[in-house]
């Protein structure tokens, strides 16, 4: 299984790290999203959390096109099959609109962990 997962690391640095311009990364985000899905069917992997905080995980970064710096913790879930679903701040909301999927907003640090834990049960 790491085998699988440094492959599947590896494998989105690759084809996701470099952008082209900011039309063509809104537009091939659901590509991307798809082509991460098939990926995880194809190594039996169940889904992709993409996890940042004050920017510390550019890959994630990069590979949802995001603007300026969020402040908040937020999280991207891509499962092998169905909508990708993100849970975001309440106040930084607005910056995820343009991401395909849902938008499942927090407030306290006590709904971001329960809505965190609801979303990868």
């Amino acid at each position: 299984m790491r085998t699988k997962i440094l492959f599947f690391l590896l494998f989105i640095v690759s084809v996701f790290y470099f952008s082209i311009n900011a039309q063509e990364k809104e537009a091939n985000l659901e590509n991307k999203v798809k082509e991460v899905q098939k990926y995880l069917k194809q190594n039996d992997i169940p889904a992709w959390l993409l996890y940042d905080f004050r920017g510390i995980n550019p890959i994630a970064v990069v590979f949802l096109g995001l603007k300026g710096l969020k402040t908040r913790r937020w999280y991207y879930l891509i499962k092998a099959e169905g909508e990708p679903v993100a849970l975001v701040h309440k106040i930084e909301e607005q910056g995820f609109k343009n991401i395909p999927g849902k938008i499942i907003p927090y407030v306290s640090w006590e709904e971001q962990r329960e809505k965190l834990k609801e979303l990868l049960s």
